[in-house]
């Protein structure tokens, strides 16, 4: 059994047991002959809504998780297909790996992507917004860093150690 398809039972007969035993075997309508080409239609539509949005869940599971893979990402554009093809070998090692491009070009989801797919997977993923200032990139890695005033922010935590030895796993810097 597929457990993301969609089984919409069309019968001749659909006294209440055998509705009960379909369900539980896994469909996600039960139609009872005659019916109407209309009732068939919202049928199927609901049945395609189900898997869009079970398909979406596991996709957020997965981002959430850190275990997103290259085939999330859709890619078609050959531009895009050469970046994806270079980030699949970029995961497949263990190099530090630099992604670079406008906002909302998909540097995140590239970066989730190597994280999944690479022995990285299910580490930390950290996101930092480069777009607020510079300084507070650095103060996120070494909390000793203050603004341009020299006063200080309130970011600034001292601890033992910088922010990037305390937590492994990749760090995805958006500028």
């Amino acid at each position: 059994m597929h457990p993301h398809l969609q089984i919409i039972v069309l019968t001749m007969s659909g006294g209440v047991g055998t509705v009960v035993q379909a369900m539980r075997h896994g469909a996600t309508d039960f139609l009872v002959k005659p019916v109407s080409p209309e009732r068939i239609q919202i049928s199927i539509e609901n049945a395609l809504k189900i898997s869009t949005l079970t398909g979406e869940l596991s996709r957020i599971t997965r981002k959430v998780n850190g275990e997103m893979t290259f085939d999330d990402l859709i890619a078609v554009a050959p531009p895009m297909r050469n970046v994806v093809d270079l980030a699949k070998r970029a995961a497949a090692s263990n190099i530090a790996v630099l992604l670079e491009g406008e906002s909302g070009v998909g540097k995140e989801m590239i970066a989730r992507a190597v994280q999944g797919s690479s022995e990285r997977a299910g580490r930390p993923f950290v996101r930092i917004d480069c777009v607020v200032g510079v300084w507070l990139v650095f103060n996120e890695f070494f909390n000793n860093v203050t603004d341009r005033s020299g006063i200080g922010t309130p970011w600034t935590q001292p601890s033992a150690q910088p922010t990037h030895q305390r937590r492994a796993g990749v760090v995805a810097i958006a500028i």
